[in-house]
Order: C-alpha cells, then sequence, then structure tokens
C-alpha cells in the first residue's frame, strides 16, 4: 500500500506503472526523448493498443553527463516507490544517511536507494533487481549522453526490457 496516499494498489498494478513512468521519466527529460529515429521501448504485438509513447530516440542532446546519471536516478527510485509500495522519505533506515545536522543531505537518497534496491532481488528476481542497479550505477557502456545511439540502446536494454519482459510473465507467475 502506498501510505503517504492511503490507496491500496495491487502490486501487479505497481509493477505496470513502474514500467510506464520509468517510460515516461527517459521520455520526458530534456533528453532525446521524443523525435525522429525510434528504438522500441516496449514493444509487444497488442495492435489494440494507442500508445504512441513507447519509444527512445533521437534528438535533443543532454545537457551534461550529470544531467544523465540524475535522470537514470529518478527512474531508479520512482521504480523502487512503485514497486516496493512506498515511498524512498518513508524508508526506516533512511535517517541513518542523514548528516551531522540529523537532516537529509545530497548523499541520503542515493544511499537509502543503494540499500532499499537490495529488496528488489528477493521481490522481483535478478533482471529486474540489475535494471535498479544499472540506473544508480548508470553502467551502460559509453559516457552517459542520451544523444549517443551507444548509450541509449543498452539503457532500453538494460532497463526497458528486463521491466517490461517481467511485466509480461506476471499472468505466469502470479495468477
Amino acid at each position: 500500500m502506498y501510505q503517504r496516499a492511503a490507496v491500496d494498489i495491487p502490486r501487479q498494478h505497481r509493477f505496470e506503472m513502474a514500467t510506464h513512468v520509468a517510460s515516461v521519466l527517459l521520455q520526458a527529460h530534456t533528453s532525446p526523448f521524443p523525435a525522429t529515429r525510434h528504438a522500441g521501448v516496449v514493444p509487444d504485438n497488442d495492435t489494440s493498443s494507442n500508445d504512441d509513447n513507447r519509444f527512445l530516440s533521437c534528438g535533443n542532446s543532454s545537457p551534461n553527463e550529470e544531467h544523465t546519471r540524475a535522470c537514470l536516478f529518478t527512474v531508479e527510485v520512482m521504480v523502487l516507490e512503485l514497486i516496493l509500495g512506498h515511498n524512498i522519505e518513508d524508508c526506516q533506515f533512511r535517517k541513518e544517511y542523514y548528516g551531522s545536522d540529523n537532516l537529509p543531505n545530497d548523499q541520503t537518497d542515493i544511499y537509502t536507494a543503494r540499500r532499499w534496491a537490495k529488496k528488489v532481488l528477493g521481490e522481483s528476481g535478478a533482471n529486474v533487481s540489475d535494471a535498479v542497479r544499472r540506473c544508480r550505477d548508470c553502467s551502460f557502456g559509453p559516457r552517459p549522453n542520451f544523444s549517443d545511439v551507444r548509450f541509449r540502446e543498452p539503457v532500453y536494454e538494460g532497463v526497458m526490457k528486463p521491466l517490461a519482459d517481467y511485466l509480461k510473465t506476471w499472468p505466469e507467475v502470479m495468477p
């Protein structure tokens, strides 16, 4: 249950939301999304879908590597929150990463997410856990730059594809 909203969202729906939110965040940042050339993000054979925003594409370049890393960290946190069902601010151990003034600092969310992500392995398996880790570590090959296809393709393969693949198997693992 999403604690702050006090709304009971079933786990499967949270996972669907995580997959879609990751896609939207990657498209919405001032990265190359959306534009001209496309590489599918959530490919499927469902022709009844009217979702035209399923693409990673070339276009405007990211302002810098730091922005690209921040974008991927945002994706990681949102996916964690949706998969695990509560906000990062509600993690019981978050206060362990506060500064000497007993307040959150610029490292609090990073260390909280790193520790919290360990739960994903047990909750969703190795592929989803690796997708979350790759967002945090930005481990996609060349320099982080969404205008570089050599970076974009591994983001698709390492984040969007595992999330979409796990979602497709949901009926098989969770009847």
